[in-house]
């Protein structure tokens, strides 16, 4: 995609973003801060019922901390909106794209990159009020370096998400509804990534498994570069599997546009 249209696309999306600005934020706020609270009444009752300070290495502010990133960086990761391809499939609409002088993909992709930016300037503004009231918690070393590779991790997390709900989004060439198949990826991303449950708390061998799978990468990954306890081998080892996954997805999405654009109609339904 040219330089300049990928720019116009990005400006036309952060207007899109903010042109309910009171939405924006009290909708952003309302989401972060349930979820934060409800997770840290949660924690503080078990730590304040088992009697101890500290479990699998988080004490409670590091665990507070925790819970407030997760759903930040799932929204920066994984974006607002599900069915944006399913949809234009479902009515009709993907038909203007067909003749755009831009591949699909590209085009998709740098809208969903444009409000990951959105959101990752919410993620910043609200985690720096956190550290000024709370201050950084004991099991966090946050370093400019960790921050770097926190923001490169989420780069390839948005990316592999990408693809990978655009391979799911896709059976709706085939399949009247994929919003409950939608659904479920977003609750296995939730779940086996670490936002329900931090992988800490795993048993051993699930964590070996998951290490090899894409669930981990998209939302945990780029919080072990933030509290600063990512390994180089880790690192590595993490960037490395992204990467196959990001192939491997893409490959497979590839072939199912490809297939399924013969049985595109362009009528809607």
């Amino acid at each position: 995609m040219p330089l300049q249209l990928a720019l116009k696309l990005f400006a036309l999306e952060f207007k899109r973003a903010f042109a309910y600005r009171a939405e924006f934020w009290m909708g952003f706020l309302g989401n972060a801060l349930s979820q934060f609270g409800v997770a840290y009444c949660l924690w503080a009752a078990l730590f304040r019922g088992m009697g101890l300070t500290m479990m699998q290495g988080f004490t409670l502010r590091d665990m507070a901390l925790y819970y407030l990133l997760i759903p930040l960086v799932e929204r920066v990761v994984m974006g607002p909106e599900m069915n944006h391809i399913s949809g234009e499939i479902y009515d009709g609409t993907l038909t203007r794209y067909l003749i755009y002088p831009v591949a699909f993909f590209r085009f998709k992709y740098v809208s969903a990159i444009a409000q990951s930016v959105v959101f990752a300037g919410q993620m910043l503004a609200l985690v720096a009020i956190f550290l000024l009231i709370f201050g950084v918690p004991p099991a966090y070393h946050i370093t400019a370096s960790g921050i770097a590779l926190a923001l490169l991790a989420s780069a390839f997390g948005t990316l592999l998400y990408f693809v990978l709900s655009a391979c799911l989004e896709m059976i709706a060439f085939w399949a009247d509804n994929v919003w409950s198949l939608m659904v479920l990826n977003k609750l296995l991303l939730h779940f086996l990534g670490g936002g329900l449950l931090p992988l800490a708390f795993f048993p051993n061998i699930l964590q070996t498994i998951l290490k090899f799978t894409p669930f981990p990468y998209i939302v945990s990954f780029p919080l072990r570069f933030v509290m600063g306890t990512m390994t180089s081998a880790e690192m590595w080892t993490g960037f490395g599997v992204m990467i196959f996954w990001i192939c491997a997805f893409s490959l497979f999405a590839s072939r199912i546009w490809q297939r399924g654009l013969r049985q595109y109609a362009g009528v809607g339904i």
